[in-house]
């Protein structure tokens, strides 16, 4: 019974262990064909101790990698089957999984049969049941593919970065919100700042313009939402000191895979002076910095089970699948950059080229290809394929263009710096000039790999220079032939410009001036006229005429001073002569002067003397009618005299007041009739009529502010006897016994009408009393009273009429022109 019953329990336990062989021998089938199934290397380590190993077996993949068969390395130490180099990197990160006691990741560059290829191992430490290290599996994936990518992707981040470093244009992203999210050196040293401060800001952070801001966020917006580009020829940009620059932008949207615009792209010249800006972008490193964080996340997500290599095997898979998406996400990325890039170039106004060693293309914009096409004349717009590979040569451009560029490149490959310059060449029978920037890019190594040409055509520029020349050559010459003398000064007042006239009387050369100040070469001219009527000039931009006479060079000059742009133009001429011939005229005029007053005394004594005579002479008869008869010769001598007396004591000789004139004529008459004591007065009505030696000239003001015309003296003097004789003739008549009355006397002119551009005018004598009038059958022209007739043909003489009105009293009205009679 005993022994059945153990021959049952052995017979049980067989079957299970018949039961647990067969699925151990199934699981190892599985895993086998996991091992040697796998697309990845998979290896065993034996642990003979923490600082030696010896190999067990690897799958497939790493026979085909290395050529070396699993059975062939069996027992060997990884010295003794890998390269130097590679041996040490698995032993001694053996070493540290095993002193760790858990996964240990590292990469590693193997070389096998004179081809190199990148791998990532995992190291997975196994645990006997004392929980001893008795093995190390070892699972590698070739990641050649992602370094080459990444490679690449470094590159392609470099190109973009010194491309955009090498553009002197402004170049910025921004968001809806306005905030920069690209931007490049050329815009930061504008607003004063740093690439890195400015990123994440807005331009109202720098600007202080509101309007400004306010007007490039609605630019931004309008071209987000309409999807369309927008051409700015003209806008300003204030930097934060509140310097003002005007800019020439163009702004594109940046789609999205959605077809949405979250971003602008903006390029802007700057058409102020030209600055050519660098750009400072650098986001490689954290972009790196992130994609390993991310690996080492996923890494350290792996579980290191060791019983379950299914697991490990499939956690493999996952983040290689993982990393093959986000290697695909870094090459859309690196296209998408490359296609931003010559949006950004071909935006530009610029022309870029881009070339190697050999001279060959490599790249060129949609300017810089459509020149191309224009000079060599192509039946059809060359393409960037067209050019791609291909030297100056191979595209047929001409040698004397093809050589010396051929040597500007080489210039810049050996010595690995910028080179600037311009050059002319004949396009189509006519003279281009352009000027270019030929700057180098580096490889790792520090050497220069390739150069970027920046070129422009600067023909219209070059033609505006010469015109300019040739305007200034022209101004030149005028200023050269002039008999005046003139000099600029700028605002600092140092000579510009001299003409040789201006050396000529200033005593000096034009090489000991130009350039130097004009107070501290003639300092004698400071606190002068001439010193304060050309700082008027600047100050209050005025133009000014003045005479001046400068001591050191003892002459006497005319200037006339302009404002300028820069400073000041000053014309003058030398009129020393002509200011020694007036003070000639001056003195002679001081001398004829003296003279003629003489001679206006010595006629008025005369005439005294004359009237003295008549007085003496009358003493000698008692005869009342003869007496009258002295009496009336004296008035009208006295008369005569007054004329002279009047002149000779004006302290004007060539002026007297005609008004004084016929006051001091009509008072000594009624104290000849002693009128006053009868009650008689008389009024005068003279509009300030002026006579002088030649002239009787009245200063009233008319509408049009020009001078009436004059009398001459001969004429003048009939009118003092005219006024004598008809003055004594009413004082003799108008009022006889003792009667009270008026006598008024007024001198006057009046224009007549415009007949002849030159205006004429008439004077109206008018004297007249309030007495008992004149006969009704007086005739003034035919009577025997000596006064009357004197009247008469003093009235015909000086070529006027008289008229007699008897209306309330007795009225003379004489009317005469500024012409004369024949006698």
């Amino acid at each position: 019974m005993d022994n059945r019953s153990d021959r049952q329990a052995s017979t049980k336990d067989l079957t299970m262990q018949q039961k647990l062989e067969a699925k151990l021998q199934a699981c190892e089938q599985f895993l086998h064909s996991i091992y040697h199934g796998s697309a990845h290397g998979i290896f065993v380590i034996d642990v003979l101790s923490e600082n030696e190993f010896r190999f067990v077996n690897w799958n497939s993949v790493c026979e085909q990698r290395t050529g070396v068969y699993s059975e062939d390395i069996q027992g060997k130490s990884p010295e003794q089957v890998l390269p130097f180099a590679n041996a040490a990197a698995v032993s001694a990160n053996c070493v540290w999984c095993v002193q760790a006691g858990m996964n240990t990741f590292y990469e590693e560059c193997l070389s096998f049969n004179g081809e190199e290829s990148w791998w990532q191992t995992t190291l997975t430490p196994l645990f006997d049941g004392q929980s001893r290290i008795y093995q190390v599996i070892g699972t590698s994936i070739n990641i050649t593919k992602y370094k080459q990518i990444e490679e690449e992707l470094r590159r392609q981040q470099e190109f973009l970065r010194n491309v955009i470093d090498t553009n002197p244009n402004l170049i910025w992203v921004k968001d809806w919100e306005g905030k920069f999210r690209l931007v490049n050196q050329a815009l930061a040293q504008i607003y004063g700042t740093t690439i890195e401060d400015l990123t994440g800001k807005f331009d109202a952070d720098f600007n202080p313009v509101a309007a400004e801001v306010e007007h490039y966020l609605d630019d931004d917006r309008q071209v987000m939402t309409s999807l369309q580009p927008k051409f700015i020829p003209e806008e300003t940009l204030t930097s934060s000191t509140g310097e003002l620059h005007w800019l020439q932008t163009i702004k594109k949207p940046l789609l999205s895979s959605d077809g949405e615009a979250r971003y602008v792209l903006a390029v802007a010249t700057d058409i102020t002076d030209r600055k050519r800006a660098e750009q400072e972008r650098d986001r490689e490193a954290s972009e790196k910095q992130r994609l390993f964080q991310q690996i080492e996340q996923h890494n350290q997500t792996l579980e290191a089970q060791v019983q379950t290599r299914t697991a490990q095997l499939r956690q493999t898979n996952k983040q290689l699948l993982v990393e093959i998406r986000e290697r695909q996400r870094l090459t859309a990325q690196v296209e998408q950059q490359a296609k931003t890039l010559d949006t950004v170039l071909s935006a530009s106004p610029d022309e870029f080229y881009m070339f190697d060693r050999a001279g060959h293309y490599l790249y060129a914009n949609r300017p810089a290809i459509q020149t191309m096409s224009v000079f060599l004349q192509r039946p059809n717009p060359l393409e960037l394929s067209d050019i791609v590979g291909l030297t100056g040569r191979d595209l047929g451009f001409p040698l004397e263009l093809v050589e010396p560029h051929e040597v500007r490149l080489e210039s810049v490959f050996v010595t690995g710096k910028v080179l600037r310059g311009e050059i002319s060449y004949l396009a189509h029978n006519h003279v281009r000039h352009r000027d270019y920037i030929i700057t180098p890019l580096y490889d790792q190594d520090g050497g220069v790999e390739k150069v970027v040409v920046t070129s422009r055509d600067i023909s219209e520029r070059k033609q505006a220079e010469l015109a300019l020349q040739e305007s200034k050559q022209h101004i030149t010459n005028i200023l050269e032939s002039i008999t005046d003398a003139f000099i600029a000064l700028n605002q600092e007042w140092k000579f510009t410009y001299l003409n040789r006239q201006a050396e000529r009387l200033l005593d000096r050369k034009r090489e000991q001036l130009l350039s130097k100040n004009l107070w501290d070469e003639f300092p004698e001219s400071i606190n002068s006229s001439f010193y304060r009527e050309s700082h008027k000039v600047i100050s209050e931009q005025v133009r000014v005429t003045f005479e001046e006479y400068y001591p050191p060079l003892n002459r006497w000059f005319e200037v006339r001073a302009y404002p300028a742009p820069d400073g000041l133009g000053v014309y003058f001429r030398n009129i020393t002569k002509r200011k020694q011939a007036e003070d000639k005229i001056k003195t002679s005029l001081v001398e004829k002067e003296t003279l003629l007053k003489e001679i206006h005394h010595r006629v008025k004594n005369n005439l005294q003397i004359i009237s003295s005579l008549l007085r003496l002479q009358s003493r000698q008869t008692q005869d009342l009618h003869t007496l009258e008869l002295f009496k009336e010769s004296q008035n009208r001598v006295q008369a005569m005299a007054l004329i002279h007396e009047k002149l000779y004591q004006s302290s004007n000789l060539a002026q007297i007041d005609f008004l004084q004139y016929i006051t001091t004529l009509v008072d000594e008459l009624f104290r000849s009739y002693d009128a006053h004591r009868q009650g008689i007065t008389f009024k005068v009505n003279v509009n300030s009529v002026e006579m002088d030696l030649a002239h009787l000239s009245t200063k009233t003001h008319t509408t049009d502010n020009t001078n009436p015309s004059f009398l001459v003296i001969d004429t003048a003097i009939p009118c003092g006897l005219m006024i004598n004789e008809l003055v004594s003739n009413s004082l003799k008549y108008a009022f006889p016994n003792k009667r009270r009355g008026e006598i008024f006397i007024s001198f006057n002119f009046r224009e007549l009408p415009l007949v002849t551009p030159v205006k004429e005018y008439q004077f109206v004598l008018i004297i007249r009393d309030n007495g008992v009038g004149l006969p009704e059958d007086l005739d003034v022209g035919n009577t025997k009273s000596l006064g009357l007739q004197l009247v008469y043909r003093l009235t015909k003489q000086i070529g006027g009429s008289i008229e007699l009105n008897r209306h309330q009293g007795t009225e003379f009205i004489i009317i005469f022109a500024n012409s004369i009679s024949q006698p």
